[in-house]
């Protein structure tokens, strides 16, 4: 078969051309899809586990020196290392920013609910 033998069959064939609806309703969806971004799930486990760790360790700095054992149970090498968590003024600012995360996670939890987003 030569090219002018395959010209000649494809341009005695008839054109397909789609209808009308065909085509609008292809370039809706189109877009539809394309003004949608899709939604970025926020990684709850990682802030959850961020802020129950840091609420663990500011809590046992506090029962450790409120008891008096921190001396004993760091020993007096690592006693050094740890000397700024001891502070009081230390470990009021860790307890405070890990409540307002945790407040921070109650309340978006809230305003996910009563705007009815899904998981």
């Amino acid at each position: 078969m030569k090219t002018e033998d395959l010209d000649r069959i494809l341009s005695s064939e008839e054109h397909v051309i789609p209808s009308a609806g065909f085509v609008t309703s292809v370039m809706t969806r189109i877009h539809q899809e394309t003004s949608i971004p899709p939604q970025i799930p926020f990684p709850w486990r990682r802030f959850s586990l961020s802020a129950i760790l840091l609420s663990l360790i500011a809590g046992w700095f506090a029962a450790t020196e409120a008891s008096g054992r921190f001396q004993v149970l760091l020993g007096q090498g690592l006693t050094t290392c740890f000397r700024a968590f001891a502070n009081p003024e230390l470990q009021i600012a860790v307890l405070s920013v890990s409540l307002s995360l945790a407040g921070s996670a109650v309340l978006l939890w809230i305003s996910f609910r009563l705007a009815g987003a899904h998981r």
